[in-house]
């Protein structure tokens, strides 16, 4: 997918520059399938940057359109990318929010199998090219003026789990308040790549933690610390070991 110059989603094709990119982009075809068919089988867990439990009312209200019409950029690292992308097909609640949001994904294995899930549940994602390349300026220069909320790794294409300025300067730019989320599932597949993303198996439980949104409009450094610290603590959060009602199990 990619973005029309007068700011509407249109199909852009990808060609492939070899038999090696062909099958890759099938791979992620049939992947994808294959998570959304595993994920009716799963169960989704929501909470707080703290541990708390949070109800199907806590998480539409975190993720709802603001009063005042500023959008919403929420943000995750690359290495929960599937999971997060498998979050709708849990439950309504992450649902809705997927269906007002755009995703952005690089155009890579990983980025094409998410934008195979979002797809697949009606919403809509734009594919960017790899870092580096001059597309990538256009394709984002078109989002900042298609304008709206967009849902994305801040950490694509490394370095890994650090966060650099072009988020800050993307909330600035659109007036947006920034949501930290972490996702984790278990059990999973890791692949192996830096980015330590991993794919969800079947009867798999993935735990959200969503943070408290962060003012876009702020000092650019701050807001990237910001972002850097929720999502770190976050990170921690849905990777500690829980109790079934929901508080985190003291060590």
């Amino acid at each position: 997918m990619g973005v029309s110059a007068s700011g509407r989603l249109a199909r852009v094709e990808h060609p492939a520059s070899g038999s090696g990119q062909a099958i890759e982009a099938v791979a992620a075809r049939v992947l994808s399938r294959y998570l959304r068919s595993t994920a009716r089988w799963g169960v989704a867990r929501y909470v707080d940057e703290r541990g708390r439990a949070l109800d199907s009312v806590d998480v539409r209200g975190a993720l709802a359109s603001r009063a005042d019409g500023r959008p919403l950029l929420p943000v995750y690292w690359g290495a929960d990318a599937i999971a997060v992308a498998t979050l709708p097909f849990l439950g309504p609640p992450f649902l809705e929010a997927a269906r007002r949001i755009t995703f952005l994904f690089d155009e890579t294995f990983g980025g094409r199998v998410c934008a195979g899930l979002v797809n697949q549940l009606g919403g809509q994602s734009v594919m960017l090219a790899p870092a580096g390349r001059p597309e990538r300026l256009e394709h984002l220069s078109l989002v900042l003026r298609r304008g709206g909320s967009f849902a994305f790794a801040v950490d694509g294409g490394g370095p890994y789990f650090r966060v650099g300025t072009g988020v800050a300067s993307l909330a600035r730019a659109l007036k947006a308040f920034v949501v930290p989320l972490a996702c984790a599932a278990t059990p999973a597949i890791p692949w192996l790549h830096r980015s330590g993303i991993s794919f969800p198996l079947p009867r798999c439980r993935v735990t959200a933690a969503i943070g408290r949104p962060i003012d876009g409009s702020g000092p650019r450094q701050t807001v990237v610390e910001e972002i850097q610290a929720a999502l770190d603590s976050l990170g921690h959060v849905v990777r500690s070991p829980v109790v079934p009602h929901g508080e985190r199990r003291e060590g």
